[in-house]
């Protein structure tokens, strides 16, 4: 489980880059569902980071209620099944 949370943030992470090189360079844009199915599998971390580390998407709410809503379903599904 570790290393599928890390493939994922890290994969999550470097999306959130290249989309970010994609808008600069007016290419075609990752999909924003595919960036919420990135948080929503794992990847909130990855995602966040991103956001911050990139400066991408951080103006838009909907980005940042989705992977803080993410970040509480794992944190709450982690600690379900370790008690």
């Amino acid at each position: 489980m570790f290393y599928y949370l890390l493939i994922v943030n890290i994969l999550s992470s470097i999306i959130y880059g290249l989309d970010k090189l994609f808008a600069i360079f007016k290419f075609r844009r990752v999909p924003e569902v595919n960036l919420f199915f990135l948080a929503f599998t794992g990847g909130f971390i990855g995602s966040l980071s991103g956001m911050i580390l990139f400066r991408h998407k951080i103006r838009k709410n909907k980005f940042w209620i989705v992977n803080i809503l993410c970040l509480f379903f794992w944190t709450s599904l982690y600690f379900w099944f370790i008690i």
